[in-house]
């Protein structure tokens, strides 16, 4: 089945952000530029180590200073359904959605098709 582009909700001026995240790319402002170079030096990371490591350092995190990304990470949140919301009740959303049901009626296999590929996987 072919897949469709999508609108990823394009006129909402932010997206959804997990408190770790948040913690992530402020730990990585907080420290000084020597020092992230000096512990990436020489290091080949996949987003799934870099992923690894930001966790682990979450879970050491204080309760307090967790409270604080999980509270910025809420109000982003918070936000960003209100925005997505007032989308929802735009032009642009009901031609993207109208858009959708014309993908999916082109490109869906018809009956006739599918009970073909049945009988051509029974022989």
């Amino acid at each position: 089945m072919r897949t469709h582009p999508t609108d990823h909700h394009q006129h909402t001026s932010s997206s959804l952000i997990v408190s770790h995240i948040i913690f992530y790319t402020c730990l990585t402002c907080l420290t000084s530029v020597a020092e992230v170079r000096e512990h990436l030096k020489g290091k080949d990371l996949s987003f799934t180590e870099i992923a690894k490591t930001v966790g682990e350092r979450w879970q050491v995190l204080a309760p307090d200073d967790k409270a604080t990304y999980e509270s910025r990470s809420q109000a982003m949140k918070d936000r960003y359904y209100a925005e997505l919301a007032e989308y929802k009740k735009t032009e642009n959303y009901a031609r993207y959605q109208n858009y959708l049901e014309d993908f999916k009626a082109k490109h869906e296999p018809s009956s006739k098709s599918l009970i073909l590929l049945q009988q051509s996987s029974i022989v």
